[in-house]
């Protein structure tokens, strides 16, 4: 007897040869065949399959992130926001926005790995924006437009962004399975015999 990890399925050798023959329930092995028992249960909440897990999981885990950084950006312009520079705020959040992106997933913080491990998933996200933030304010001073920018709201939103990420992507890492109803990967576990089957993974 072979027993399938998902959902409690387990799979039945049947000894002897086929022949050929084809089975109705089972697969034909030529010598044998595995035939598929009912499920022990059996839930009624529609299942993604992992691709389309881990695409909706890393779309939300963006979004988040680029949600994170223009409303830090915006609440420093509630605490600071020196006359004449309007909504300066939001020219400094979309400049940091797209290079922060595109160094999050140079440095793979939207990979498969943040999933499994959490806290490394938040130190990516961080390096990330530290290094986008760095970035923007090194071009600003090279194209001679940094004293355009409001060093202190740009430093506030830096770090009320850099808070704000940690807390939430530790948040929705931890959480991402519970909150999507499945598990980000699709894993087939087969046991020998009756050995029992680990719930935790």
């Amino acid at each position: 007897m072979l027993r399938c990890g998902i959902r409690g399925c387990r799979l039945k050798v049947v000894e002897g040869p086929t022949h050929g023959r084809k089975t109705g329930d089972g697969v034909n092995l030529g010598y044998g065949s595995l035939k598929a028992a009912a499920p022990a249960k059996v839930q009624n909440a529609p299942r993604l399959n992992g691709s389309s897990l881990r695409i909706r999981v890393f779309t939300l885990l963006a979004l988040l992130d680029s949600l994170c950084i223009v409303a830090s950006y915006f609440t420093a312009s509630l605490i600071y926001k020196p006359a004449g520079t309007g909504n300066q705020w939001l020219a400094i959040a979309l400049a940091i926005l797209p290079v922060f992106l595109v160094i999050a997933i140079n440095c793979k913080a939207y990979s498969a790995e943040v999933l499994r491990r959490p806290t490394k998933g938040t130190l990516r996200g961080l390096q990330a924006l530290t290094v986008a933030a760095g970035a923007v304010i090194m071009a600003a001073f090279f194209l001679k437009s940094s004293e355009m920018i409001s060093r202190l709201t740009y430093c506030i939103g830096f770090m009320i962004s850099f808070a704000v990420m940690a807390l939430v992507r530790d948040i929705f890492l931890r959480k991402a399975a519970r909150l999507f109803g499945n598990d980000p990967f699709a894993v087939a576990l087969i046991c020998d015999g009756d050995q029992t089957i680990p719930q935790d993974g």
